[in-house]
């Protein structure tokens, strides 16, 4: 999978820059990952062969964050088709059972270990698309945390997103609310407002107390100080809270849209 990846942007560079930008290119990389990683990479010529060499040396961590460095200088130095590139790259993924995808420029897990993963990526794409971006940046980090083994600030970032979801919501509902609003006093406001229709109501009987109980509980007891006990935060704990973050948002945005395009 190394290999295809860096044939594949071997293949864009040739079709796009010149040889000695490609020189240039490579020589960026190098620098990076000598800078990132503590190496100590170097050579008289630079090329994408000289990259694949220290590249198939790095850890799998690092080569996590090998793919967005890469990806990140392309859409900086490079006019190519970023989309078409994404979607080459996700099905070599896929096809590799990487447990990765790119998800507007960034590497989301999804393996197996994310029964929800088409909820995660619908979350992603909703924050991104409809001006909730500080939630979306939130959400991203807590997949950024959980990637690097933060799991406590995975879920802390999780709950930041959906509460920073529902006050973007209130805001531009016009609905009262307080900067210093938690999760549950935001659910009150949307339900009292019937943001929340009496219809999904009825037909998701336990929407307040999901919504209150699920990652407000999960992220209250992990992200709110652990006292003398210390609190195990575990891999299962942070998918848990990661994916009903993820179901939640999706249903409150999607709500949101509703009210924009029909009333």
């Amino acid at each position: 999978m190394r290999n295809q990846f860096i044939f594949l942007v071997e293949q864009v560079l040739e079709e796009s820059v010149s040889w000695n930008y490609q020189s240039s290119f490579w020589k960026s990389i190098l620098t990076k990952m000598n800078i990132e990683f503590g190496k100590n990479f170097r050579t008289v010529s630079y090329s994408s062969e000289k990259v694949h060499k220290a590249f198939v040396q790095l850890a799998d961590g690092e080569s996590l964050y090998f793919f967005e460095m890469v990806l990140d200088e392309m859409d900086v130095q490079i006019d190519f088709d970023y989309e078409e590139f994404v979607e080459r790259l996700n099905k070599i993924f896929l096809e590799n059972s990487f447990g990765y995808e790119f998800v507007e420029g960034q590497l989301i897990r999804i393996d197996r270990k994310f029964i929800h993963q088409e909820i995660v990526v619908d979350a992603i794409k909703l924050l991104h698309e409809n001006d909730f971006e500080s939630a979306s940046i939130e959400y991203m980090q807590a997949f950024s945390d959980y990637k690097n083994g933060n799991l406590k600030g995975a879920i802390t970032n999780a709950g930041k997103s959906f509460e920073s979801t529902m006050k973007i919501i209130c805001e531009k509902m016009n609905y009262s609310y307080k900067q210093s609003d938690n999760a549950k006093k935001l659910i009150s406001t949307l339900m009292n407002k019937e943001f929340i229709p009496s219809y999904l109501q009825t037909h998701f009987s336990g929407l307040s107390n999901t919504l209150e109980s699920g990652l407000p509980t999960v992220r209250n007891k992990h992200s709110h100080g652990d006292g003398v006990i210390e609190v195990e935060v575990t891999d299962k704990i942070v998918r848990y809270a990661l994916n009903l973050c993820a179901t939640n948002i999706v249903l409150l945005v999607e709500i949101y849209n509703e009210y924009i395009h029909h009333g």
